[in-house]
């Protein structure tokens, strides 16, 4: 063998423990990248079942739809419904779970969020275990990095006892703006009679301060008339002194002059006599109009005193009077 075929030979060689160090350094790393798919996989199994163990445990009902609308993945929550597996609903539809014209609408909603690519949020009324339930309905179109929709996520929330309490809370704010309502008429009406009750108080004491003031006035007028009255009384009694003075003071000087003369007297007895039964006749007159003049005093003291009294009297009346209006206003 020449020199030459060796050496094609050796470089021959030489590419082929290339070519199996380079295959052997591409299997070296396809068996890294397989363990490390493996890694990836098994963390993405254990992410998944950690994933689908959360899910099973909320208190909503999650689906997923393909684009043609079929079931890819439900949590048990919403298979139950069905009284299936959550597995059993893939490669289901609508139509085999609802009557045709709610799938058909049921359809058009999730189409156009596909379509859109815009949540839809509404309510749903169902049947679920023969009773009725209202869901939440929330559908969201799924999306992956190149902007290619994947399905619908569908996300139901039971707000069934949410919306009866809403139902009764309103049935009970209805129910309490008509009980306010009431009581405000009912206030309006008190208001009102108070209102008038006012006005009549005020009315009553406007008239009590017309006749207080008319009783004041009257009191007034009879404490002067009565004023008056004990004036004159009182003249009338200075005026008796002073004639009973005058009379005591004429008798007086009567007697000392009867004393001076007495012996002209004795001697002119006869004188005397006659002088005496014309002084004892003067003076019998003169004591008859004392009587007189000293019975109507005493007449005139008596009726003025029953004046005085029945004035007293008067005004006592007129005190009870004010009194008693003063004490219904004192009530009012």
């Amino acid at each position: 063998m020449t020199e030459a075929a060796s050496s094609e030979r050796f470089r021959t060689i030489q590419d082929l423990m290339h070519e199996m160090v380079a295959l052997w350094q591409r299997v070296n790393d396809l068996e890294e990248s397989d363990r490390e798919h493996r890694r990836a996989l098994d963390a993405l199994q254990a992410s998944e079942t950690r994933l689908r163990g959360i899910v099973g445990t909320l208190p909503l009902r999650l689906f997923f739809k393909d684009v043609g609308l079929t079931y890819v993945l439900c949590n048990e929550a919403y298979s139950l419904d069905w009284d299936m597996r959550a597995g059993e609903m893939g490669g289901k539809s609508d139509r085999d779970l609802f009557a045709a014209d709610t799938a058909d609408k049921l359809s058009d909603i999730e189409h156009e969020v596909i379509r859109t690519g815009k949540t839809e949020i509404a309510e749903e009324d169902r049947l679920v275990a023969g009773r009725e339930v209202t869901f939440l309905a929330i559908r969201k179109p799924v999306i992956d990095a190149d902007g290619n929709t994947l399905g619908v996520l569908g996300i139901l929330q039971d707000i069934t006892e949410d919306k009866r309490n809403k139902a009764f809370q309103e049935r009970r704010i209805h129910e309490l703006e008509g009980a306010l309502s009431e009581r405000v008429g009912q206030v309006e009406s008190l208001k009102s009679e108070l209102e008038n009750a006012s006005a009549e108080h005020r009315q009553k004491e406007e008239e009590f301060t017309r006749q207080r003031a008319g009783l004041e006035s009257e009191v007034a007028a009879l404490k002067e008339d009565l004023g008056g009255k004990t004036a004159l009384l009182e003249q009338k009694e200075n005026e008796f002194t002073r004639l009973s003075a005058e009379l005591e003071s004429e008798i007086a000087a009567l007697k000392e002059d009867l004393g001076g003369k007495t012996a002209l007297f004795q001697q002119k007895e006869g004188e005397f006599s006659r002088v005496r039964s014309e002084m004892e006749g003067e003076l019998q007159i003169r004591r008859e109009e004392i009587h007189r003049l000293r019975n109507e005093l005493q007449k005139e003291m008596y009726e003025r005193g029953q004046a005085v009294e029945a004035l007293k009297k008067s005004v006592a009346h007129s005190q009870e009077l004010l009194d008693s209006v003063q004490k219904f206003a004192d009530v009012r």
